[in-house]
């Protein structure tokens, strides 16, 4: 047998171990592969220096599974010989740099651009099989994250980023990140700093940190009872729920605005959201914990009369000021 021959089988050999893995092992089943990728890549590619694991997959890898995917973005320069090594795979090219395997559920993409990351940053692990490869570094994947976020509006993004900047908040280099950031780039890393620091239970941090988080409970909403969110001067976090739009009044629901800083205050707001109105007696005092979730839970209750979907996430929202 050739030699060519018993890798392809020794290949198919891990396929079929993968094919066996539960649903819940799809971390694994995807750097297994990645392996195979890798090790083809170092035997039959002139460009083998430059395979690295970039995208959803590197974000699986810091997020300890967190992030679910069943796609591998793995950056190399593959060739012929590669590509029909993977057709004996079982992998079908859907297009251009794309290969797919929908047997066993894993589908490929091998980006054209050139790795955009500092190759000395890139963390090297071995797979139960063997193989060696390499991740994306936890600098470049928040970077690229971070540039989706903002550039490309990708608001889910903003779980990703707090998630991976929880994580490992102590292992970033601060200095790195902000070289390579730019303008409202940059800006958006230093609000994820305030809202995560040890001192984030200063009334600015606390501010941050509900910002960002009711980012994310927008975009993971599933009746999007809220309609928007948009900070305003800095400070206010506007909330609307237009979701309960009463067609037999015509009346939009309620409208209003919240800030930690510098002290805990409900605003409402009129139809053109012009004016804003503190609930509280004294504004400079603000309003406890407890008054605000009250506020929140009648408004709750009137949205309910016109759109039942209104109330979903309300609790998420009140959990949420419990745990800022």
């Amino acid at each position: 047998m050739r030699d060519i021959d018993k890798l392809i089988n020794q290949y198919k050999e891990i396929l079929n171990e993968i094919k066996q893995l539960p649903e819940a092992k799809v971390t694994e089943k995807n750097f297994r592969m990645a392996g195979i990728i890798s090790d083809l890549i170092t035997r039959f590619s002139t460009d083998s220096k430059k395979t690295v694991i970039v995208g959803g997959l590197s974000v699986n890898y810091y997020t300890e599974g967190e992030y679910a995917t069943q796609d591998i973005d793995i950056i190399a320069r593959i060739n012929q010989k590669i590509e029909d090594i993977l057709k004996e795979l079982g992998f079908v090219k859907t297009s251009g740099r794309h290969f797919s395997n929908d047997d066993l559920k894993i589908y490929i993409e091998f980006p054209s651009e050139p790795l955009e990351a500092d190759p000395s940053r890139l963390v090297h692990i071995e797979t139960q099989d063997g193989f060696q490869v390499s991740v994306i570094g936890l600098d470049d994947i928040l970077i690229d994250r971070i540039r989706a976020r903002v550039n490309w509006k990708e608001g889910i993004q903003t779980k990703w980023i707090r998630q991976l900047w929880t994580k490992h908040k102590n292992r970033f280099d601060v200095e790195y990140i902000e070289e390579k950031l730019k303008n409202e780039e940059l800006k958006f890393f230093k609000q994820l700093k305030s809202a995560y620091e040890d001192i984030h239970q200063t009334a600015v941090g606390r501010n941050e940190k509900f910002k960002m988080e009711l980012d994310i409970l927008y975009e993971e909403q599933e009746n999007r009872v809220f309609y928007d969110i948009s900070p305003l001067d800095n400070n206010l976090i506007l909330i609307l729920a237009p979701e309960s739009y009463g067609e037999e009044t015509g009346e939009f629901g309620r409208y209003f605005a919240m800030s930690f800083y510098p002290v805990l205050n409900v605003f409402m707001c009129d139809e053109f959201v012009d004016e804003f109105v503190e609930i509280a007696d004294n504004p400079i005092v603000g309003v406890t914990l407890e008054e605000a979730i009250d506020f929140i839970k009648t408004i709750q209750q009137k949205d309910l009369k016109q759109n039942i979907k209104a109330t979903n996430n309300y609790e998420a929202l009140i959990k949420l000021l419990r745990n800022v």
